[in-house]
């Protein structure tokens, strides 16, 4: 019975590993869009400050 045990636990612990590495994949891939949408606002953001100052001119 304990040896049942062990091999079930071993079991659950290689699924809880691999939930994990999942997890930490997605979590890398939404912080990187995250990171692209926002350095394409400040990008907006520049050119159109730069428009604004020369149409002042």
């Amino acid at each position: 019975m304990e040896y049942y045990s062990a091999i079930k636990n071993n079991g659950f612990m290689k699924f809880v590993g691999k939930w994990l590495e999942l997890e930490n994949i997605i979590l890398s891939e939404l912080t990187q869009t995250q990171k692209d949408i926002h350095g394409m606002h400040s990008l907006g953001n520049k050119n159109t400050l730069g428009r604004e100052e020369k149409g002042k001119d």
